[in-house]
């Protein structure tokens, strides 16, 4: 299933809500860690008119994503997994008659991109090597337009639409990891912890699985109020970080033999390696690098929760 951000943010919080000890604050935006002798006992954060407040936790996790803030602040340094490469992301109107096209890959001599459908447009992703934004934008808005409407020609009668720069956001895409996802007090999850590559749009299932996790190992505990040891927060990294290091290692081979290829040969057609042929044509065997997308290479499930929302 693919689905907006947006929409599952909401869908999340519609749920969480009904537990009577949930609280969401919005425009939090979190700026320091509370420490005490070494141990992180919650953060602060300036609501939009500047003030700052604090809160207070037996345990803070931090899932604040790529580039963690907190990270950061707590003195961690993620390690690089995969050259960087930017995303320049579209919004083009949709129009009668388009058909539906729930995320489609789209490939041509030196060019690469995505197309997701939404309610009332089309989001697409022009991937460029790390530092081609710079050079696109000295050659003009038209070469953009004419490099999407060649790359996705039934785009062609709107790509007019993008008369403006501002129109699009680039992202640097990148992947890495952390040596250590925790110190006392402190947990990092999803991409805070392990910044995903695109490929595949993994990102939100392995954040989930994070958490996931951290629920079979630590919400006995929490519940009954006994004291989060380190040792805990490790076991933590124990489960997770495996499965994360084989999902990046996939992630950077595809990155590296299909992307990168790509944009390197401007003027001819790269075909994908003959393993990735014939895996995605022969029955059964194609349905591993969905099971491997959706679930990682080994399931998650929440082992226990005495714990139900009101009805």
């Amino acid at each position: 299933m693919i689905a907006p951000q947006a929409r599952f943010l909401a869908y999340l919080h519609e749920h969480a809500r009904r537990y009577p000890h949930f609280s969401l604050t919005f425009h939090a935006n979190v700026h320091e860690l509370v420490e005490d002798g070494g141990v992180v006992k919650g953060v602060r954060y300036k609501d939009p008119q500047g003030t700052v407040h604090e809160v207070r936790a037996p345990l803070t996790v931090a899932a604040d994503g790529r580039s963690s803030r907190l990270a950061r602040r707590a003195g961690f340094e993620a390690e690089s997994q995969s050259p960087e490469i930017d995303v320049i992301w579209l919004r083009l109107p949709r129009k009668p008659g388009d058909l539906a096209d729930e995320g489609a890959i789209y490939s041509a001599a030196g060019h690469f991109g995505v197309v997701f459908e939404r309610e009332s447009e089309w989001q697409a992703g022009y991937v460029v090597p790390k530092g081609g934004y710079k050079q696109l934008r000295e050659e003009g808005i038209a070469r953009l337009q004419q490099n999407v409407a060649r790359l996705v020609p039934w785009l062609a009668d709107r790509v007019d639409t993008l008369d403006d720069w501002k129109k699009t956001h680039v992202l640097t895409v990148k992947a890495d990891r952390l040596p250590r996802w925790y110190k006392p007090g402190l947990l990092f999850i999803g991409d805070a912890a392990h910044a995903m590559s695109p490929v595949g749009g993994v990102g939100i299932n392995y954040a989930i699985g994070d958490a996931v996790e951290v629920a079979n190992v630590l919400s006995e505990k929490l519940r009954e109020g006994l004291p989060v040891e380190e040792a805990d927060l490790a076991e933590v990294q124990r489960r997770r970080a495996p499965v994360v290091r084989k999902m990046q290692r996939v992630q950077s081979i595809v990155q590296q033999r299909v992307v990168s290829e790509t944009l390197r040969h401007k003027n001819e057609q790269v075909v994908p390696p003959w393993p990735i042929r014939v895996l995605l044509k022969t029955p059964y065997l194609r349905n591993i690098p969905a099971r491997m997308v959706a679930f990682g290479p080994r399931p998650y499930r929440l082992e226990r929760t005495d714990e139900r929302p009101p009805a």
